[in-house]
């Protein structure tokens, strides 16, 4: 019985009697249609290995000579199909499982028993398959008009080392680099090409300043700190802050649809001025925390 069916006979059952007040059955009309709750309960099918078994016939001939059948094309020659090539790269590579977790898991979940050497080989076919694509995706996002860059730590071969990424409006490219520095930054940015959103690392100062974006996140988390400072820097700082609500309440109405992106262009060219002037006062003062 399939869920649609149990799910119609759990409510006829369910809408079998209606009860009186004093629990015996009650013939009388309802003054309202009863009104039905539904409980659903959901359950993990039971999974088993889907196992494919190619017989390959050969014919042995008088002069000594053994002729075999040979694979159709598209079939693994190996024991695992790309499902289990999948899985495996899934696990290793989204879940941080190890080399020794995942055969467990896999015959704990799927039934399916493996060695750590089959989940070595599923790893490299999976590397292998996935080269060209990871090409095109690096090469793609070098040419977008605009991407995201970060970078974050990451633990490789028991290593500190760093997970960056650039992403795009449909494309995200993900690297593991032993160093967070220039050199890591440009080789999975390429060329300065387009606008650049990141945060102020060292490692972006390559990139033109007039298509670099640096990410409004950090830069209101630095507004803030300016303003609990006190004395001028808490006027310059809610200045600072001040126009940044007034342009996001713009922004957020292009995007909802109730203000063209036009007119979001004429009001901020209000913008700039003020802020530059808060800015300016904030470099002229004595502290350098301002600048």
């Amino acid at each position: 019985m399939d869920l649609a069916h149990r799910r119609r006979a759990r409510r006829r059952r369910a809408g079998a009697g209606l009860a009186g007040k004093r629990g015996t059955r009650s013939t009388s009309v309802p003054s309202s249609r009863p009104r039905r709750l539904i409980s659903a309960v959901f359950e993990l099918p039971r999974v088993v290995p889907l196992v494919t078994e190619y017989e390959l016939h050969s014919l042995d001939c008088a002069c000594g000579v053994r002729t075999a059948a040979t694979l159709p094309a598209g079939v693994p020659t190996g024991a695992f199909g790309p499902s289990v090539v999948a899985m495996v790269a899934t696990l290793m590579g989204v879940y941080r499982l190890s080399k020794r977790a995942v055969p467990e898991l896999m015959l704990d979940l799927f039934g399916l028993s493996m060695s750590v050497g089959a989940v070595i080989g599923c790893q490299r076919l999976a590397s292998e398959a996935l080269a060209a694509p990871v090409e095109e995706a690096k090469a793609f996002v070098v040419e977008a008009p605009v991407k995201h860059a970060d970078e974050t730590g990451w633990r490789e071969a028991r290593r500190k080392a760093w997970l960056w990424t650039v992403v795009t409006a449909t494309v995200t490219v993900f690297m593991v680099h032993s160093r967070r520095t220039a050199d890591a930054a440009r080789e999975i940015l390429g060329r300065a090409h387009g606008v650049l959103v990141s945060d102020r690392h060292g490692a972006y100062n390559w990139w033109p300043d007039a298509r670099h974006q640096f990410c409004w996140a950090h830069l209101i988390r630095d507004f803030v700190k300016i303003s609990e400072r006190g004395c001028d820097s808490e006027r310059i700082g809610n200045a600072i802050l001040a126009e940044t609500k007034r342009m996001f309440s713009w922004w957020h109405r292009v995007r909802d649809g109730t203000l063209a992106r036009s007119t979001f262009r004429v009001y901020m060219r209000s913008v700039p001025a003020p802020r530059r002037g808060a800015v300016g006062r904030g470099r002229r003062r004595a502290s350098s925390k301002n600048r």
